[in-house]
């Protein structure tokens, strides 16, 4: 519901949006959305003429979407060089209360599946840029990671605007993520 197709064609891009249902890109008892998206950047690399390195991948995400995308991207350096996040539920530890997030995380959130976990593991990061509207229900999310990556000494982007959690505020920011993305991977090798 964004103009991204536009925008990333405008960009030379290549964009790929798998589903991740209501999975949290996450390995799950029903569904193992991680482990497909992987196979999915294997897949990409395979089939189109794409320089298989960090440095000429970025992930992005929006909500869940933002969540899975900072996840995956602070859990495989090695494959993301950039990770962007537009309004994301980047705090699944203190949202235990949600039951779509009980069903995903019976046995509680592993520190593999944990932002605030994975941003304190030593070794290489992802260059990270993450934003949100100041009406978005998820705003304390992301001001909470923002303030963990600051105490941890971990170089980001962070900006809210104004915006709630609407595809309207998405889509008036997917063009500085993709332009964040172009901008890491010219200044990388």
């Amino acid at each position: 519901r964004t103009s991204i197709e536009r925008y990333a064609d405008a960009a030379g891009l290549l964009v790929v949006m798998p589903d991740g249902g209501r999975g949290f890109y996450c390995d799950q008892p029903y569904g193992r959305y991680e482990a497909h998206l992987l196979e999915t950047v294997r897949y990409i690399d395979r089939t189109f003429r794409t320089r298989d390195a960090p440095a000429a991948r970025g992930i992005g995400g929006l909500s869940m979407g933002g969540y899975g995308a900072m996840k995956l991207g602070l859990k495989y350096p090695e494959l993301f060089g950039s990770v962007a996040s537009h309004s994301g539920a980047l705090d699944v530890v203190g949202s235990q209360h949600d039951e779509l997030l009980r069903q995903i995380f019976p046995d509680g959130v592993r520190p593999d599946d944990d932002c605030f976990a994975l941003a304190r593991r030593p070794g290489r990061k992802p260059a990270l840029r993450f934003d949100c509207g100041v009406d978005d229900w998820l705003l304390p999310h992301n001001r909470a990671f923002r303030d963990h990556l600051v105490a941890l000494g971990i170089p980001h982007a962070y900006a809210e605007f104004p915006g709630a959690h609407t595809w309207d505020y998405w889509d008036s920011h997917v063009q500085e993520a993709l332009a964040f993305h172009l901008a890491q991977m010219a200044s990388r090798p």
